[in-house]
């Protein structure tokens, strides 16, 4: 009866034990998993938070460019009310110095074939003045008459010189206002497009942003020197949408080109 005792008291003791020594590895695990799950959490909450603070400072961004877009656009339009006004202007000043020389030239032809009208008179009156004074009155009255000539010839050549002065001095107002509309009209050509290059955040590759600030679609044609991708490439923007060009390096030379406008030369940077 007491080793019957005995050995069932020693039974229970024996899985205390195992317990015992289960208990504090299980603990650890358990420690180790809710550690690395804390970390994990922690690593993502630093990248949402960084995801946010770009975002934010992207549509910021975005916000700005089209603010100044809109800005631009409405410069470009009285920009091109300007040009086309400038233009009509620079057409009728060109116009009015053609009809300023045209005129110029025939009152030099005018002044000149007075003036071998005048030598002629003048010659043909020093000729009867020489002549014998016991001449009959028709002689008197030739000479009367030549001089009445003389007379009437020198007051339209004065006429002839007024008229010449007067046309050169418009002449000169005309080229002056020509050379004033000129560079109004130079300035007039240039290419109504925003470019902007951004920054991949990997692998440092560029891409263009080609802004059409042109009230209507314009047609443009895009050069890349050194391209890996088609050298050239033509499209039609449609009025503030813009053109992406994407894969460019730094330092690569862009020109774009559009009819009726001066290039554009830009440099990836």
């Amino acid at each position: 009866m007491i080793e019957a005792t005995h050995e069932g008291s020693n039974h229970p003791t024996d899985t205390h034990v195992d317990e015992e020594h289960r208990a504090p590895r299980s603990s650890l695990g358990l420690g180790a998993i809710c550690a690395i799950l804390a970390i994990g959490a922690v690593a993502l909450g630093s990248l949402y938070r960084a995801e946010s603070t770009l975002a934010a400072a992207l549509n910021a961004k975005l916000a700005q460019a089209d603010s100044e877009a809109g800005k631009i656009r409405a410069d470009l339009e009285r920009a091109n009310a300007a040009s086309t006004d400038l233009q009509r202007q620079l057409e009728a000043s060109r116009v009015q110095l053609a009809d300023l020389k045209s005129q110029l030239g025939r009152a030099a032809d005018q002044r000149h074939a007075l003036q071998a009208q005048l030598d002629n008179a003048r010659a043909e009156l020093g000729s009867l003045q020489k002549a014998d004074k016991a001449r009959d009155a028709g002689d008197q009255a030739r000479l009367s008459q030549a001089a009445d000539e003389v007379s009437g010839l020198r007051r339209q050549l004065d006429q002839a010189k007024s008229q010449s002065a007067d046309l050169q001095t418009r002449l000169a107002a005309a080229e002056s206002e020509v050379a004033k509309l000129q560079p109004l009209a130079a300035r007039a050509r240039t290419m109504p497009v925003a470019a902007a290059f951004e920054r991949a955040f990997f692998g440092g590759r560029y891409t263009l942003h080609l802004r059409n600030q042109n009230p209507g679609p314009l047609k443009v044609t895009v050069t890349v020197d050194g391209s890996e991708n088609p050298p050239t490439r033509s499209a039609v923007i449609p009025a503030g949408a813009a053109l992406d060009m994407d894969s460019l390096r730094e330092g690569q030379n862009v020109v774009v080109t559009s009819d009726g406008f001066d290039p554009v030369d830009l440099t990836v940077k």
